[in-house]
């Protein structure tokens, strides 16, 4: 993404992370590019257009309230006060980054949700807010590290207002709160001092740290996570054994086998 530039006086920053959405057979998004002006109308006929081919017999659909509610989420959650051209006001607005409007990722991800309801299904996670803003890049201003890059954080000297977005640290590099990719979590190492450590390998222990994929966190006793020691294991795969849906890589036990028959689709819809 291009540095962001345009400064001035943080409306509060929310990034939603949404599943994203309808198929060519429901048509593409418009162009390569959308205003923020018109980001609204186009997003809220995706989300619901697409809940309503796909969710509907997950979930009764009703248009109007899928429609009052998803312009509430755009206003609220995805668009900032300046993309929507209002003027911050009350006494106590604080100092805020500008978050210039980036028409073409904007564009970019209505379509991704479009593909993803084209399938009724998916498991992409994308931050509309992200996607559709210049975010700063190392050496940009920020108040907070959602407003830096992914693989940035924002480094925020004692009693200042504004700090800056710098890179993140790597796997193995000693940390402070976040590392450069969401699955590297920043943990106390054996001696207490904080590191940067990648998803854990099978046996390797998982009590604050992900595990890879393929591999679900289990306790040694072998029930869900717990104070017992929880560590990587394989996770069971459609058609073999099961005791619970922890157990199954689709999350999904039936009739002591592991199963996705239905379950996908209602992990999908109830995303949004």
């Amino acid at each position: 993404m291009a540095a962001r530039t345009n400064y001035a006086v943080v409306v509060p920053r929310f990034a939603l992370a949404v599943l994203g959405v309808l198929g060519a057979c429901q048509g593409e998004v418009s162009s390569g590019s959308v205003e923020a002006a018109d980001f609204c109308e186009e997003y809220v006929d995706v989300v619901c257009e697409g809940l309503e081919s796909c969710c509907d017999e997950v979930t009764p659909y009703n248009d109007a309230n899928c429609r009052r509610e998803q312009v509430d989420v755009c206003n609220n959650f995805i668009l900032t006060v300046d993309d929507r051209g209002i003027a911050p006001t009350g006494p106590n607005t604080p100092a805020r980054i500008v978050f210039d409007f980036d028409e073409e990722g904007a564009a970019a991800a209505l379509k991704t949700l479009r593909s993803q309801f084209g399938r009724c299904g998916g498991t992409r996670q994308i931050s509309l807010f992200d996607e559709a803003h210049f975010l700063g890049e190392p050496g940009a201003e920020c108040l907070r590290h959602e407003d830096c890059v992914e693989g940035a954080r924002c480094e925020q000297p004692p009693l200042a207002v504004f700090g800056t977005c710098v890179m993140a640290p790597q796997e193995g590099e000693p940390c402070e709160d976040v590392c450069a990719a969401p699955e590297i979590a920043c943990v106390a190492d054996d001696s207490g001092d904080l590191v940067c450590v990648g998803p854990r390998k099978e046996g390797q222990s998982c009590d604050r740290v992900p595990c890879e994929e393929g591999l679900i966190c289990m306790s040694t006793a072998g029930t869900p996570v717990s104070s017992d020691g929880p560590s990587c294991i394989e996770g069971r795969r459609i058609g073999q054994s099961c005791e619970s849906d922890s157990e199954c890589l689709s999350l999904y036990c039936h009739a002591g086998r592991c199963d996705d028959d239905g379950n996908e689709l209602f992990q999908f819809c109830d995303g949004f």
